[in-house]
Formats: structure tokens, C-alpha cells, sequence
């Protein structure tokens, strides 16, 4: 699958306004689970960066309890979007980009499915380091095996990941990931199933 990230970014970059129309507007209970278990505990002046933002539907939804969330996407379209509401909203590769540290939270809804297992080996160990010692990486991935080209939403295909629990946290444990929270959900009228995480940098962690 070479080069499958970059024909990913493609596909967003000619289809980001097929996306938004195909995608529904309202996130729903499995997503909305996951993002207060996401905040749980966490003081509104928490500093939080998104990795994949689209159009900004996961941001609003933890904006609500008074948070503030860095907006970023790495399709140019979808930062466009952000910045009419968000002048501060930027583009962000988490493959290729560096990034600021410091985090309390990084969020990343359905975007490391797109990475092969060494891309998503190296998101996790650069959210890791961007981190502050007892921050959380929280993300959505796809459960399943192997991996395919889509192209639903009216857009050109999309390369998919799939992964299973034991998969996923056995790599983010091995980065050095702590206190790993993993289950499954799948929302109503989906036929996928899929798992969240929640992994914490250790708290005594000492560069």
C-alpha cells in the first residue's frame, strides 16, 4: 500500500465538501460518550489539540462544556472551513509535521485508520512526546483485519486500517503509553464496529 496516505489526503482534499454532505451532522451518543470520557476531569483552561478536525463537529461538541480546542486537519479544505469560525484553525500532518508539546489532550477521531501500522506506530510516539506527563491521546479507530480501499461518501477512494483491541493498546504499551482504556460501540444504522481509546503518558515521566 505505497503512497496509500498520500492518495488518502487526495481523496479529502478533491472531496472535502462530498464529505461533509454525506456525513451526518449529528455526532450521536457513541461519539458523545467518548469525548466527555475524553475531558473527564479536565480544567477548562486544559490545553487541547485536535489531529483531524474536518469540519470542526467533534471541537464544537467539547467546546460546549467551556473548553478551548486547537483545530487542525491536514486537508487544506477542511481548514478553510475551521478558520471562518476559528481564525487560529491550521494545517496539521501528523506524519510529517512537528508538534508543539504541552498537550493535556489530543483528540483524533477516525484519522489513524487511515495509517498503515508503521504510520500509526509514529503518530502515536510523536502525541506521545507532545504531551505533558499524565496527558491523554484519545482516538477512534475502525475494528476489523486487514485492510481495503473505500469509496463511500461520494468520494475517491480512502485506504483503511483495521485493528483489533489487543492490537492497538499492545503498540501503544509499547511506546509507553499507561493506564490504557479500550472498549467497543458501534453507532445506531453503522455496520461498523468501533473501538476508543484512551492512553495516558505517565504521570512521573521524566524526559
Amino acid at each position: 500500500m505505497e503512497h496509500a496516505n498520500k492518495k488518502t489526503l487526495e481523496s479529502y482534499e478533491s472531496g472535502f465538501e462530498q464529505y461533509i454532505e454525506n456525513t451526518p451532522q449529528y455526532r450521536g451518543p457513541v461519539i458523545e460518550d467518548w469525548l466527555e470520557k475524553s475531558t473527564a476531569g479536565l480544567s477548562v483552561d486544559a490545553k487541547i489539540l485536535e489531529i483531524g478536525s474536518a469540519h470542526g463537529q467533534d471541537a464544537k461538541i467539547v467546546e460546549s462544556g467551556g473548553y478551548y480546542v486547537e483545530k487542525t486537519d491536514a486537508t487544506a479544505g477542511f481548514v478553510a472551513i475551521l478558520q471562518k469560525s476559528d481564525p487560529e484553525a491550521r494545517v496539521l500532518d501528523v506524519l510529517t509535521d512537528d508538534l508543539p508539546d504541552g498537550y493535556d489532550l489530543v483528540l483524533s477521531n477516525a484519522v489513524l485508520l487511515h495509517f498503515n501500522d508503521s504510520e500509526t506506530r509514529l503518530a502515536a510516539a510523536k502525541i506521545f512526546d507532545a504531551l505533558k506527563p499524565g496527558g491523554v491521546f484519545s482516538f477512534t479507530l475502525k475494528q476489523g483485519e486487514g485492510e481495503s480501499w473505500q469509496n463511500n461518501k461520494g468520494m475517491a477512494p480512502r485506504y483503511f486500517n483495521f485493528w483489533s483491541e489487543n492490537d492497538i493498546t499492545t503498540l501503544l504499551g509499547e511506546i509507553g503509553y499507561t493506564n490504557l482504556n479500550s472498549w467497543t460501540d458501534t453507532a445506531k444504522g453503522s455496520d461498523a464496529t468501533w473501538i476508543m481509546v484512551l492512553a495516558q503518558k505517565p504521570q512521573d515521566f521524566i524526559v
